[in-house]
């Protein structure tokens, strides 16, 4: 569902911007982005009930890190007196709140890598890393889209869309691997 929601965001998006010329930012594309990120977060809550990751260290974790990029990005905005931010405040928001999704999935792809790698008997869980890497991507594209929001220090920012694709590549590539080590189990099962 995460990725349909993706694919959703990236047609309209691509259709709001080079078809009809009009900003697609924010636009009805983020909120196709924003369902696939609660898509992917209940999926990781669902495979937290194979991992069993105590909920007290998950939590503890995110926080940690959000209230981390929080600092940096109030830091960024408020302290160097970004005030006369030309934007609405979704804009605003949406600076927030991307940066902030994709570290909550970068860490829990990495808890995840190492709780598998803890509890399993083959390599089931290296897709975690490719899953992380896409997701960290993300985060800098994200974080590059809202601070150049904010400076205008680059004129043409879709060469940076390079970094979303790479993305979207190293998620297959985890799906690749996932359905690689899981046709093995499959094979080891059935003999």
């Amino acid at each position: 569902l995460s990725f349909v929601c993706w694919f959703v965001a990236e047609f309209l998006y691509g259709y709001y911007d080079g078809v009809l010329g009009i900003a697609a930012y924010p636009s009805v594309p983020d909120v196709f982005y924003l369902l696939g990120y609660l898509f992917l977060f209940l999926f990781l809550g669902f495979i937290n009930k194979l991992y069993k990751i105590e909920l007290g260290f998950i939590m503890s974790t995110l926080v940690t890190f959000s209230l981390f990029v929080f600092y940096v990005l109030y830091i960024s905005i408020f302290i160097f007196e970004i005030y006369s931010f030309g934007g609405n405040p979704i804009d605003l928001t949406l600076l927030f709140v991307y940066p902030i999704f994709d570290l909550f999935l970068v860490v829990g792809a990495v808890i995840f890598y190492f709780r598998g790698k803890n509890i399993s008997i083959d390599k089931g869980y290296n897709f975690w890393i490719f899953v992380s890497t896409a997701v960290f991507c993300f985060f800098i594209a994200d974080l590059v889209f809202g601070y150049n929001d904010l400076f205008a220090f680059l004129e043409n920012v879709t060469q940076l869309d390079i970094l979303y694709n790479v993305g979207y590549l190293l998620f297959g590539v985890a799906f690749i691997t996932k359905i690689k080590y899981s046709k093995k189990k499959t094979a080891l099962i059935n003999m």
